[in-house]
């Protein structure tokens, strides 16, 4: 038997644009962005619109999870990437979310999980 090996990314986006945080469809836009980019596979979506702004989400993937949640009053956007697949895939969507985002700063750690 193989040893189980998964990559959780948990990332916090400091300084991000409001703009690109605080409506649902503009998260969902970069998030599925970079999905494709990192050839995950997305299964299923759901995104909550907080009023005035912010968003909570969540993206099952075959290989695990997405979860996020953004304060734009605070520009930061907290965010958590789950995966039993490939590791490199992982992290090009990481790069991506970053590139996106446009945080001025980023605190990530990388945990190894598994047997």
């Amino acid at each position: 038997m193989g040893k189980l090996r998964n990559i959780q990314i948990i990332a916090e986006f400091y300084g991000c644009d409001p703009g690109l945080i605080s409506r649902s469809d503009t998260v969902k836009k970069i998030i599925n962005r970079a999905i494709r980019k990192s050839k995950l596979t997305k299964i299923r979506s759901h995104y909550h619109q907080f009023r005035p702004s912010g968003v909570t989400g969540v993206v099952l993937l075959a290989e695990s999870h997405i979860t996020m949640h953004s304060w734009p009053e605070y520009n930061y956007l907290a965010l958590d990437l789950f995966s039993c697949g490939d590791k490199k895939k992982a992290k090009i969507a990481i790069e991506q979310l970053t590139k996106d985002f446009k945080p001025l700063r980023l605190k990530k750690q990388i945990v190894i999980r598994g047997l």
